[in-house]
């Protein structure tokens, strides 16, 4: 057991909350990037589903770093746009509108429930 001075204390306390912090924020990152590989998992699997087998397989995550942290997204790789009009149809040339396909939204909505349940442990 370490002896701390009076006139020392708050620097020990100090160096014991960031080492904490960033033990915490560690493992928030990590929660991400698994549950982001979880989702691109889900979401290949929505794409096949649909019989969209190139598509799904050209999934990725990209994870991007802000001051509060890690956030991740699963989008395809060479075509990001054709995600969005599959999702939520699109209008057509000729006059109407093209059927959604939503594969994104439950694989998110799914992911969200994953990352609150993965946060709460740590």
């Amino acid at each position: 057991m370490n002896t701390v001075s009076v006139d020392n204390m708050d620097d020990e306390i100090a160096d014991i909350l960031k080492s904490y912090s960033e033990d915490y924020t560690d493992a928030v990152n990590k929660t991400v990037k698994d549950v982001a590989a979880e989702g691109r998992k889900m979401a290949k699997e929505k794409a096949r589903a649909y019989k969209w087998k190139e598509y799904g397989e050209n999934f990725a995550v990209i994870i991007t770093k802000s001051k509060h942290g890690s956030e991740a997204h699963v989008q395809e790789k060479k075509r990001y746009q054709l995600t969005h009009l599959l999702e939520h149809g699109h209008l057509k040339r000729g006059g109407g509108k093209t059927r959604a396909f939503p594969h994104i939204a439950p694989v998110q909505e799914e992911c969200n429930k994953m990352l609150e349940e993965g946060i709460a442990k740590i």
